[in-house]
Parts: C-alpha cells; structure tokens; sequence
C-alpha cells in the first residue's frame, strides 16, 4: 500500500505513515460514472427536457403571434417562455455535471430539484393571478 500524501510504501494494514499522515482515514473518491436511475435522470436532463422545453417555446410563439406581443397576455408569454429556457439550461448544465460524475453537479441538484417544482408552480399560476385571466382562456381557445 502506497501513501496518498508522500508516496512512500507502507505496510498493509498501518495506521500511519513515516511522514505521519493517518492511513486510516477513508479518502473521498470522486464518483466514478453514472448508471441506473442516475444515468436516466441525467439523459432526461440533458437531452429530453431541452427538446420539451424547446417545442412548448415555438408554440408559445406562434401563439404570441395570434394575441401580440406587447399584448398583457404576450408578454406574459414572453416570460414564461424566457423562464422556461433558463431553467433547461440550468438543468442541461447539473446533467451534464452529474453525467461526468462532478461533485459539483450533486452538490447543485439538490437546489434544482427545490426550485424546479416551485418556478413551474409560479410560473402556472402567475397569468391567473392578473386581470387578464380570461384573455388568456381566449387566446387558448384561439390556439387549440
């Protein structure tokens, strides 16, 4: 057995080194590659959530198109779509950390999977919160 801090042969089992470092501390390993449910978070992270969110922003267009886009309910659309963009990419970036196997990646999860939920929450009820609500059902029915 080697010593992770100096280099010097040691023999199995010691608890410490010549050069006094604790062999018997475990040392962290960074994650060593994805696989199982990690592995099919990280490609619908990555992969699929982009094209969703990328689809729902090129309707959303053509329905801004129809209603205006300085209209209330456009630029609500606008948002939605802009907020929408940002939080795919932030979730393309984490997958693509986690797939690599960063630390960093795990460490960012946990904040994206809190404000993932809470932002499409908002982001639902925010044009029902306005005035606007029912030019909103219109321009859908228009849409649909």
């Amino acid at each position: 057995m080697t010593c992770p801090q100096c280099g010097r042969e040691v023999a199995d089992g010691s608890r410490f080194c010549f050069c006094g470092h604790n062999l018997a501390v475990a040392t962290s390993r960074p994650p060593e590659g994805v696989g199982g449910w990690l592995l099919f978070f990280c490609v619908q992270l990555v992969i699929l959530a982009p094209g969703f969110v990328l689809m729902n922003v090129l309707t959303t267009a053509a329905l801004i198109s129809k209603v205006g886009a300085m209209t209330p309910i456009g630029v609500c659309l606008s948002v939605d779509s802009i907020a929408r963009l940002l939080i795919a990419g932030a979730g393309v970036y984490i997958g693509s950390l986690l797939w690599r196997g960063q630390r960093t990646g795990v460490t960012l999860i946990r904040p994206y999977l809190i404000a993932f939920p809470a932002l499409h929450l908002l982001l639902a009820c925010l044009p029902f919160v306005f005035p606007f609500a029912r030019d909103i059902q219109v321009a859908l029915k228009l849409h649909w």
